[in-house]
């Protein structure tokens, strides 16, 4: 069992990776250009909050196949909490940096895996966390994103005690 769990959270990290690997994503005009004489052009703030913003509809197109394959019912719930608050944080952060940035363009989705078992999507929403925790300090960095950002990392910490209370 815990051999299964180790594969399927070494499957989500190549996936997780998969995401990260598109470097040539390009960003609509922006408003101000917001460079950094450190940063190299394929890694941009620019750039990162395209994959973040892939990230996050990923975690959308998951959530809902899990939430349509489960028969377990208080999990079956949790990923419907999720995916309608993910989608409203998303758009709404994707609209307020787009507005100062430009909008995101040809960020990438991962395609969903269908589900297993509880602890397959115990292990996923863990990641999730953690990917969020790291990749924020590559988009940019002004307060009232990092409030945005918050409130998503808020939802996966909620969704994962929600997931808890399946045991």
């Amino acid at each position: 069992m815990i051999n299964d769990l180790e594969k399927q959270i070494s499957e989500l990290e190549a996936q997780f990776k998969q995401l990260k690997a598109f470097n040539d994503i390009e960003m609509s005009e922006p408003i101000e250009q917001v460079e950094s004489p450190n940063e190299p052009n394929e890694d941009t703030p620019q750039d990162n909050f395209a994959d973040f913003v892939g990230y996050l509809k990923s975690s959308f197109d998951q959530a809902v196949v899990w939430h349509h394959q489960t028969n377990v019912y208080s999990m079956h719930k949790a990923l419907n909490s999720f995916y309608d608050g993910i989608l409203d944080l998303t758009d709404g952060l994707v609209e307020s940096v787009s507005g100062i940035y430009g909008r995101p363009v040809d960020y990438a989705i991962i395609q969903p895996i269908n589900y297993q078992n509880p602890e397959q999507v115990m292990a996923y929403f863990q990641e999730c966390y953690k990917e969020i925790q790291d990749d924020r300090t590559t988009i940019y960095q002004e307060t009232w994103i990092q409030n945005q950002v918050d409130e998503i990392a808020t939802l996966f910490a909620e969704t994962i005690y929600l997931l808890s209370l399946n045991k």
